[in-house]
Formats: structure tokens, sequence, C-alpha cells
């Protein structure tokens, strides 16, 4: 495991298939960047992966910068798939289910997860997406919502989507470039419809 000064071990691979296993009480918090394809960062298990982006921003790759973040909602590239236009929509407060969202959270997410899926088809020409969300009995689980750009003639429906294939034909070194020009689309999308501004007027209407 190496180590770039900072008090974090890492291991950089090019597929998560050759990490060792991690150290007792630890797993692997993978994100694209580093020298290979993927920076794996050695955390305890417990670790949400919301929490540790979020106090250790400095340590990503300038691809997963947020294109979007208002009091602690965030938009990201997926952390692990080099797909461009596959964003996360995070909250950097951990909820372990959708129930568990206070009102107020709910609604903006609904708001900004609407926003986001417009402006992919309008900033980005994607015609077609896969939305994701998940539970899990782990500890570390956290509400988010996964936008996946897909192929309508290859994935109609979830159960057709070779996820496992899917993702394993996009390569961070082929699309790095592609990424950022989407990551930039946009950020200028959001700008120009004011999201900030409509986000935050809901925030305090719903404070009343």
């Amino acid at each position: 495991m190496t180590n770039d000064g900072s008090s974090i071990p890492f291991v950089d691979v090019g597929l998560l298939s050759e990490l060792p296993d991690p150290p007792p009480g630890h797993r692997y918090l993978d994100f694209l960047g580093g020298e290979r394809e993927l920076r794996c960062f050695v955390v305890p298990e417990e670790t949400p992966r919301c929490e540790f982006m979020s106090r250790n921003t400095q340590l990503l790759d300038p691809i997963l910068e947020p294109v979007y973040q208002n009091e602690g909602v965030f938009i990201r590239q997926d952390a692990s798939y080099a797909i461009p236009g596959f964003y996360i929509l995070s909250l950097s407060d951990q909820y372990r289910a959708i129930d568990a969202l206070d009102e107020t959270t709910h609604l903006r997410t609904s708001l900004i997860l609407q926003e986001l899926r417009r402006g992919m088809r309008i900033a980005l020409r994607i015609e077609y997406v896969h939305v994701y969300y998940e539970e899990k009995p782990d500890r570390s689980c956290s509400v988010h919502y996964w936008v996946l750009p897909v192929d309508g003639s290859r994935a109609s429906t979830v159960f057709r989507l070779d996820k496992r294939s899917y993702f394993g034909t996009f390569r961070l070194s082929d699309q790095r470039a592609a990424i950022l020009r989407a990551n930039h689309a946009m950020g200028e999308y959001f700008e120009d419809v004011g999201l900030r501004t409509r986000d935050q007027g809901l925030t305090n209407v719903l404070a009343l």
C-alpha cells in the first residue's frame, strides 16, 4: 500500500479484482483516478462514502468535483465507473433509507434530481437513463441516487442491462476528456436555469 503524504493509505489498480485483501476491520473505497484507473483508499469498514468524500475532497481526482452543491446536496460524476454523464446525487449527511429523510431534504432532492435529468437531456443529449436507489444492511449505507445513461435499444428495462459488461467497456484513460466536457456542460446548465436559487427558495419556503 502506498501513501501520497496524507494519513490515508491507498492502492492504485486497473481493476477492482486486483485489490489485495484489506486489513481486518477495514475496506476499500474506490475512486476514479490515481496512477492507473482507480485509487482505492483503506478506511474503517463502517465509513460512509459520502462522509469520506466530504472530508477528503483534496484527495480526489478533479473529475469528481461536484457539478452542483448546495446545503448538503451534491451531484458528481460516479466515483467508480468512467461513463460520461453517469451522475450521483448524494447527501453530506448519512441517511440509511429514503423514509428517514426529513421532508425538506426529500423535496429538495426531488427537485434537484428532476433538473439533473432534464439537464442531461438538454445539455448532454442523453435520451435514456436508469435511476437506481438501494438500501443495504451495511452501517456505511447512505441514501443516494445513481442516474445512469443507457442505450435505449440495448437496455429497455433494468433486467436487460448487463451492468458488469456495460460498465467494463468504459476506462478512465479513454473517457477523461469526455467526462470533463460533460461536467462543464452540466455545471453551466445548472447556472443557466438558476438551480441553486430555486433550491434555496424551496428550502426557505419549507422552513416557514
